[in-house]
């Protein structure tokens, strides 16, 4: 009798892996180590088995990345965390074209937790936005509640001989703070007009006056900025020649 149960058991041992069978080896040796370690009483009666439980609660090998084999008590933490209720609130509300990062919660997968992308269309009827992942350019549909705006990158700035320059190149509607040495050093403005001809921007300041600028002068910072004026209706040179910051009447 022992010698039948004991073949038994290794038949049913040998057998483990085939729950993992679609997996590559790798991946499915991962999940029948998980499956080894993971404690009786968290099997759910409807599952049956320890394989299937895993499977129910979403127990992929990319969820339990960066977890040691077999601590279940980091895995249970991880996943609460994934099936929590969330509903971040952007403000002002996201709209098509923003960058954004998926938050953990609301079941979300959780290949998709801390990925960015750019928003593309929302989906009232489900509460979610089309995004394209910049990892993958893959379409995906994340909750609304599950993402979280990326403000615009202040980007990099390079002095060179002709001035600074910023990267992505500026646009209107980005704010800047003035960089060289005069009257302005220090102030910020949002751009609102850009001149070709002479590399200058005009730009609404702070506190309701507006001013033309070289381009080179200008480093773009986090917005928004309050209380600027709007584009005047010409902008005219003011102060001596070669001044770095030239005000408009």
């Amino acid at each position: 009798m022992g010698k039948k149960s004991r073949r038994r058991e290794g038949k049913a041992k040998r057998g483990a892996p085939n729950a993992w069978a679609h997996l590559p080896p790798n991946q499915a040796e991962l999940m029948r180590r998980w499956e080894e370690w993971m404690p009786i009483d968290l099997i759910m009666p409807e599952k049956g088995t320890k394989a299937e439980t895993m499977k129910a609660l979403a127990i992929t090998p990319e969820f339990v990345e960066g977890i040691p084999v077999g601590n279940w008590q980091r895995l249970n933490m991880r996943l609460r965390e994934a099936e929590k209720p969330v509903n971040f609130a952007n403000h002002p509300p996201l709209k098509r074209g923003d960058r954004v990062e998926v938050l953990a919660g609301n079941s979300v997968k959780w290949g998709q937790v801390g990925k960015r992308g750019k928003l593309n269309e929302f989906f009232g009827d489900d509460g979610k936005w089309g995004i394209e992942m910049e990892d993958t350019g893959e379409g995906v549909l994340v909750m609304a509640g599950n993402l979280k705006r990326i403000p615009k990158e202040e980007g990099t700035v390079k002095e060179t001989s002709a001035g600074y320059v910023n990267h992505p190149p500026l646009a209107e509607g980005d704010c800047v703070e003035i960089l060289r040495p005069s009257g302005s050093a220090g102030k910020r403005w949002i751009c609102q007009l850009r001149f070709e001809e002479d590399e200058n921007w005009g730009v609404g300041l702070e506190g309701g006056s507006s001013a033309l600028v070289k381009a080179g002068n200008l480093k773009r910072i986090p917005g928004p900025i309050e209380g600027v004026k709007e584009p005047p209706g010409q902008w005219t040179y003011v102060g001596p020649p070669g001044d770095d910051v030239l005000f408009d009447y």
